[in-house]
């Protein structure tokens, strides 16, 4: 049995302060002492954009969680073995990646949004809607941040385009909003609930996440590349914000050339399959392919998949999809 322990379904309520800022000020040194052979710095001595993934492991590949709650504790426990997924991070015989997205749910959550909007619009930023809607995305971050600190090495929280608490226009950030005004809410929430100091360390937490992974024959950013990108500036991206924007905004068409194919290229010179995935923009189906193929898309918001790759099997990624669900 396990001795990392959760809640297996979400409390109805957010974390408390007394609960939830000790975790955040751990995971943000974590974060800062990251094992250097997994997380280069950057040259200004602090954590760089990129994750070295542990070698010889399989990865599991988490694409967009947007409050899932349910969706991350049905991965803990499945078991691609005789051991489950929260088993195998213990032994260290598997990498978790996580492609970003934390917070605020998509199409299903479409009405709670529409009763929340209504309360904020009201003056009421602590609602019924509202506090569900909290409650799910941030014990969700709870768990993951508890995640980092017990399996630093072997667990991996991508920064996403919603990994924006304060919804500012700072650090590659933009101001959030899909259906109603999510952003602004969630900063609003966050505010009539928690005390200043939680809410800017939880912004630094944010700040602090990678945004690029390197695996043995695959690459991985929450978004696809906006243009090519050079490792010094990856590495380097809190010194230059664009590139963050560049790795997790990106929309459909939008991107220069074929940069996955040019960044696939310069890590893997010699394994034309070698692959690029990401979450970000929604798929139909099990997945969506750019880039002559080598760009994967894997964020389908009505399935509860992820993907597990094998070490230098990445081509083989078809057989690695697994629905939650029908588990």
């Amino acid at each position: 049995m396990s001795s990392f322990l959760f809640e297996s379904t979400c409390p109805q309520n957010p974390p408390s302060t007394k609960d939830f800022l000790p975790v955040i000020e751990d995971v943000i040194k974590v974060l800062q002492k990251e094992d250097q052979s997994v997380r280069p710095k950057a040259n200004n001595k602090k954590p760089g954009g990129i994750i070295n993934l542990i070698q010889g492991i399989p990865t599991i590949l988490v694409p967009d969680l947007h409050s899932r709650y349910d969706f991350l504790v049905k991965i803990l426990n499945y078991r691609p073995s005789n051991f489950s997924v929260l088993e195998l991070l213990e032994k260290g015989l598997v990498n978790l990646l996580f492609v970003g997205d934390g917070l605020h749910s998509e199409r299903a959550g479409l009405e709670r949004w529409n009763s929340a909007y209504d309360d904020f619009l009201s003056g009421n930023f602590k609602g019924k809607a509202m506090t569900e809607e909290m409650s799910l995305g941030l014990n969700l971050m709870f768990l993951v941040m508890k995640l980092k600190i017990a399996f630093p090495r072997h667990v991996h929280f991508l920064k996403g385009n919603h990994e924006n608490i304060l919804n500012d226009d700072e650090n590659g950030n933009y101001p959030f909003r899909k259906f109603v005004d999510e952003g602004q809410m969630s900063y609003e929430f966050m505010k009539a609930t928690y005390p200043e100091k939680l809410i800017k360390n939880y912004a630094v937490f944010e700040n602090l996440l990678p945004v690029f992974a390197v695996g043995s024959d695959f690459l991985v950013s929450h978004a696809e590349p906006a243009r090519y990108f050079s490792k010094t500036e990856i590495l380097n991206c809190y010194q230059h914000p664009s590139v963050i924007t560049g790795l997790i905004w990106t929309r459909n068409d939008e991107a220069l050339g074929n940069p996955a194919i040019q960044l696939l290229d310069e890590y893997f010179p010699e394994n034309p399959s070698s692959l690029y995935f990401a979450g970000h923009r929604p798929v139909k189906e099990k997945f969506a392919l750019r880039e002559e193929g080598r760009f994967v898309q894997i964020h389908n918001p009505e399935k509860k998949q992820i993907i597990i790759l094998n070490p230098n099997d990445a081509k083989n990624f078809r057989d690695g999809i697994i629905n939650l669900d029908e588990v």
